[in-house]
């Protein structure tokens, strides 16, 4: 098994003895707004105007969802990495293992991966809840890949976006927290904000 083969979410809760608290909380109800850069703010105006281009999921992340964290790691440059693709290699026995579309990580940017924070996982067929199981998934293999570098952290977190919507999750230990926001980048100070109180975090 890999992450994407993964396709239930209550599957893998279960196979993963995760616990989701009920009802879910907002993660990021305190969260400030940020101001984008005129660069992001310039790309995301011209990507948005090219509503027949951007069909698949790999142009929608390279149009829309690798702009925005690229900005949030250009603001922690040598405290965050970004990586696209990269493979988290965390218990193949398990089933985590495998690529991931894109990986914050602290740290400066390096060859290699370390102490992942954060996944993004792009949504299927424009359907966020599909993408869900890859991500909780990822997630915990974040948890296992860290354990093993002795890098144990408070939390990890994930989220499924469309390019246009973004769902966060958040795993502290075997609790999942599902967020109950969706946030748009048609309100991009208030996405950039939820991206930035990740990171801070992290930040040393």
């Amino acid at each position: 098994m890999s992450y994407s083969q993964f396709t239930s979410l209550n599957a893998v809760i279960e196979h993963f003895g995760l616990v989701e608290p009920n009802p879910s909380p907002s993660l990021f109800a305190q969260t400030n707004a940020l101001a984008p850069s005129p660069l992001l703010n310039e790309l995301l105006t011209y990507h948005l105007k090219q509503k027949t281009t951007y069909f698949s999921e790999k142009s929608r992340s390279e149009a829309l969802v690798f702009p925005i964290l690229l900005e949030l790691q250009r603001q922690h440059e040598h405290q965050i990495a970004l990586y696209s693709g990269a493979n988290i290699e965390a218990d193949k026995e398990q089933g985590l293992n495998g690529e991931c579309d894109f990986v914050l990580a602290k740290g400066g940017q390096s060859y290699t991966l370390r102490t992942p924070i954060f996944c993004v996982v792009e949504a299927k067929d424009n359907n966020m809840k599909l993408g869900l199981p890859q991500c909780v998934a990822q997630m915990v293999g974040m948890q296992y890949f860290n354990d093993k570098k002795q890098q144990q952290l408070p939390a990890v977190y994930g989220c499924v976006t469309t390019g246009r919507d973004w769902l966060f999750l958040r795993l502290q230990q075997k609790t999942l927290v599902i967020d109950d926001t969706i946030y748009s980048i048609e309100n991009l100070p208030r996405l950039l904000g939820v991206l930035e109180d990740i990171v801070q975090q992290f930040i040393d």
